[in-house]
Order: C-alpha cells, then structure tokens, then sequence
C-alpha cells in the first residue's frame, strides 16, 4: 500500500485553497463581479501550484516527441 505524506507547502497550499473558498462564497453574496473574477483568478493560481509536478518528478508527464 502506498500512503502520500503531504509536504508541508501542500498543506499550506490545503489552508489557503480552504480560506479563498470561504471568502469566495462570501465574495458571492456581497462581492462585485471584479471581486469574484479576482478570486476565481486566485484559486486557479492555487490549483496549478498544488498539481505542478515538479513536487513531485514521479507524477510529470513525459513529452512525446
């Protein structure tokens, strides 16, 4: 059985993915559209850093030539 260890920028990335959804929601209800683009643009940026496989070289894709 294989068990992933979280790093410990992962587990940051987790707390600070948590904290934008909870404003995002709150960006929903009293937010302006500039506000919720901005935080959608936010947890994009979030979601790229915790899928780069460079954390993790076993993940990467090869490149096909």
């Amino acid at each position: 059985m294989l068990i992933a260890t979280p790093s410990p920028q992962g587990e940051a990335l987790d707390v600070l993915a948590a904290h934008c959804i909870a404003a995002r929601a709150v960006i929903e209800e009293a937010g302006t559209p500039v506000m919720r683009r901005l935080i959608d643009l936010l947890l994009f940026e979030i979601a790229v850093a915790m899928a780069d496989p460079s954390d993790r070289p076993s993940l990467a894709l090869e490149p096909v030539a």
